[in-house]
């Protein structure tokens, strides 16, 4: 019976000698941590004298890279990566031209226009005819705004000053493909195209 008790103390001893050493590897493993954590916002506050502020040579500066003639002159290469506002412009530009559009291509009163005409935008090509309905890459629609004619009247006044007669010559802007648009999903789509076609 005797030795019974006293394996039982043996096995407590052990048990209670386990917990203390997880007890004190946890308290090391905690001293560890704080010491750590003191230690990176020491390097911290090196580095950064107040909240919100940062270093630049953290970030790229400029934008090197190499230069090449082009006939006579030198001319940088240029490289942009994609967070960079103008490459982003860019790509929003690109998409939103290649957004599909549906017109209507008006039938023209001069009979000597061509039933259907070819329009090539960076060697890309569309083929319209007059009274087609079609949808087509915004591409195409604002190359058919930009396809303008201007012709010029003359007219007899009489000058303010001098009284004396002169001819002016009043100008008169259309397309030269006139177009409907049917339908544009783009919310930003009928501004554009009258800003388009406000340009000479």
């Amino acid at each position: 019976m005797a030795r019974k008790e006293k394996s039982s103390e043996t096995a407590q001893d052990g048990v209670e000698t386990s917990v203390d050493d997880l007890v004190r590897a946890n308290q090391e493993y905690a001293e560890a941590n704080e010491r750590l954590t003191r230690e990176l916002d020491a390097i911290r506050s090196s580095r950064f004298m107040r909240s919100g502020s940062y270093d630049t040579s953290d970030f790229q500066v400029g934008q090197d890279g190499v230069r090449q003639f082009e006939g006579d002159d030198l001319v940088k290469v240029e490289t942009r990566t994609l967070d960079d506002p103008v490459m982003k412009q860019k790509i929003e530009m690109e998409a939103f031209s290649q957004e599909p559009v549906k017109i209507e291509v008006h039938k023209l009163s001069d009979e000597n226009a061509p039933i259907a005409f070819e329009v090539s935008v960076n060697g890309v090509k569309e083929i319209f005819t007059q009274g087609e309905t079609k949808v087509v890459k915004r591409m195409f629609v604002e190359t058919l705004a930009r396809a303008k004619k201007t012709g010029y009247d003359n007219v007899l006044i009489t000058d303010q000053h001098s009284r004396e007669p002169k001819y002016i010559y009043p100008s008169r802007t259309g397309l030269r493909y006139p177009f409907s648009v049917i339908e544009d999903k783009n919310p930003k789509g009928r501004a554009w195209l009258e800003a388009v076609l406000r340009q000479p």
